[in-house]
Order: structure tokens, then sequence, then C-alpha cells
């Protein structure tokens, strides 16, 4: 049972993350060399929820971001109730690509995936979304209700 709640739910989260990349405008691509792109936390929940179907098992994610980290809390309806969930981890750069570090999972999703498979999984999307604009990442500000990235 766990390989297939694991893949399910694997699924279910990259195809979300992959969509989420995709919304990323081709105009980024654009932006000069030492340009701060701010990320919100209003704009990744947003993303997120959009880019969940209705009969997807995650609800009601929220983003949150401080000065020490992101954090995605999360709810997930199983037929034998709804659980909360939560992702954590440190934004940083490594040779100007980012990647998320000391990732930790809270609550039963932490039975199905791991903290290394949240790891790889983010990571993959960061790529992703890097090769999308074009740029490397010179270094990560964590903020209250904000990370900036700022390009090389």
């Amino acid at each position: 049972m766990q390989p297939y709640l694991h893949t399910m739910a694997q699924t279910q989260i990259d195809n979300a993350m992959e969509r989420s990349v995709q919304q990323i405008p081709p105009q980024a691509a654009q932006l000069p060399s030492g340009s701060t792109i701010p990320v919100q936390e209003s704009a990744l929940t947003n993303m997120i929820v959009l880019n969940l179907a209705p009969s997807d098992p995650i609800k009601q994610p929220a983003v949150s971001i401080t000065p020490q980290g992101v954090r995605l809390d999360f709810q997930v309806e199983t037929p034998i109730g709804t659980m909360s969930n939560a992702i954590t981890g440190v934004p940083k750069t490594v040779n100007g690509q980012l990647q998320m570090s000391n990732v930790t999972v809270e609550g039963p999703v932490g039975l199905v995936m791991s903290s290394a498979d949240f790891t790889t999984l983010l990571n993959k999307h960061f790529a992703e979304a890097q090769t999308r604009i074009q740029h490397q990442i010179k270094s990560v500000q964590l903020k209250d209700h904000e990370m900036d990235l700022v390009l090389s």
C-alpha cells in the first residue's frame, strides 16, 4: 500500500508543481542580471491553489515565508478524515542553482513521502523554473512574507 500511496502523492505534487513552473512568464528571461524577483507567499499559495483540481486530496495549501525558512501547510482528505501536514525548508543557492535545504515533513504525509523525496521533487522544479527564466540565482533573501531572488 505504501508504494502505491507514495506514487500517487508524488505524481499529484509533481503535476501541480509542473503546471506552476509553466506559468512563469517568458518575459522573466529578459530581466537583466542583478535584478531582484520578489516572491510573495500569497503568490506561491495562489499558484498552488490554482494548480490543484477540486478532486485532489490536497486541500487548503498555505505558504508562509519568514527569515528562517519557507513552510507549506496543507490538509489531505482521506476516507478516514482530513489530516494536517506541513513541509518546511530553507531555500539557498548552490553554484547559481536554487535548492531547498533542511527539508522536514510533518504529519501523516511523512509516512508516504520522506524529506529526501520532497527535496528531490522541489529541486527538480526549481531547476525547471531556472531554465525558464534563463538565469542563475546569485542569492536568496528570506523576509517576512517574501523571498527575494537576485539574478546572476
